[in-house]
């Protein structure tokens, strides 16, 4: 990426863009900062598609600039065989393992790493690279393009043509996932739909019982409030009544009677030794306690 951004500014700086040698150059840092090295082997394997793509618009633009540059085209036709390759190869790979986690636990959404869109641009691609490789490997001029080069492109159209048998196939493998993946979507909002329902209906309940709790709690207040009322307004509410014998018609019902008093304390005394001067203290209290006050 750095070799890139720097052949870009010099590419901006001093040619405004319009250099299909810059551009080779630019599209170059590109496809190597988007690709891993490959062992030996071992496929090209692209570690950064988004780069690729840039890759593919830089060759394109070069291309337009100097449509007679045969290694502009060899190096487009590379570009769009190794990112056609590589989506093919995932769609692949993912699409039984796609399966099988999906078949472990069918509550686990996992949406498709490709659609249907992703395999046309492939095809599309496939068909621009077949028809640049077609070209290129009927150049017999080895001045203008090489003859190693040319059997490379005879390689492109092969595979070009076995890719385009198989891409329909991998198509149909691409919309199983995405219908399996959309049945699931739904299986699962459906089975959200009733738990929401459910957890709904219970919050309602738990509502309604508590609602009725605080309507029992506010009748039982109500009646403990009206008993209360009844008994205030009696009119012997907090009276004392007192023991003993009542005076006439009921008055001085609260005052000691002084025969009675003397009556009682005769009767404990009886059997006991007296005592005069116990007893004249006694009667003197009684009638101190009993004498009629100023007020009266």
């Amino acid at each position: 990426q750095p070799a890139a951004k720097l052949y870009s500014a010099a590419l901006d700086r001093f040619h405004s863009g319009h250099d299909a040698s810059l551009l080779s150059y630019v599209a170059k840092a590109q496809f190597a900062a988007a690709t891993s090295v490959p062992k030996k082997d071992e496929a090209l394997r692209v570690l950064d598609p988004a780069m690729l793509r840039k890759c593919k618009r830089t060759l394109q633009k070069a291309m337009h600039l100097s449509p007679r540059d045969y290694s502009i085209q060899f190096n487009l036709a590379l570009v769009l065989k190794v990112g056609a390759e590589n989506v093919m190869v995932s769609v692949r790979d993912q699409h039984q393992e796609w399966i099988d986690a999906a078949a472990q636990d069918s509550s686990i959404v996992m949406e498709p790493p490709f659609t249907r869109r992703d395999l046309e641009l492939v095809d599309n691609d496939n068909m621009v690279m077949r028809r640049l490789a077609a070209f290129l490997s009927s150049v017999t001029d080895e001045r203008e393009f090489p003859k190693n080069k040319r059997q490379e492109a005879e390689e492109f159209v092969n595979w070009g043509k076995e890719a385009s048998g198989l891409l329909p196939t991998y198509m149909e493998a691409v919309e199983d996932m995405n219908k399996r993946y959309e049945s699931s979507r739904e299986y699962i909002r459906k089975a959200e739909l009733e738990r929401e329902a459910q957890e709904e209906l219970a919050r309602q309940k738990a509502e309604e019982e508590k609602q009725a709790e605080k309507a029992e709690m506010a009748k039982r207040a109500e009646i403990m409030e009206r008993k209360r009322q009844e008994l205030v307004g009696k009119d012997d509410f907090m009276v004392i009544k007192a023991k003993g014998k009542k005076g006439r018609d009921g008055e001085g019902e609260d005052f000691i009677d002084d025969e009675a008093a003397r009556g009682r304390l005769d009767k404990n005394q009886k059997g006991k030794k007296k005592d005069p001067e116990r007893e004249d203290a006694i009667r003197k209290g009684i009638e101190i306690f009993l004498a009629p006050s100023d007020d009266e």
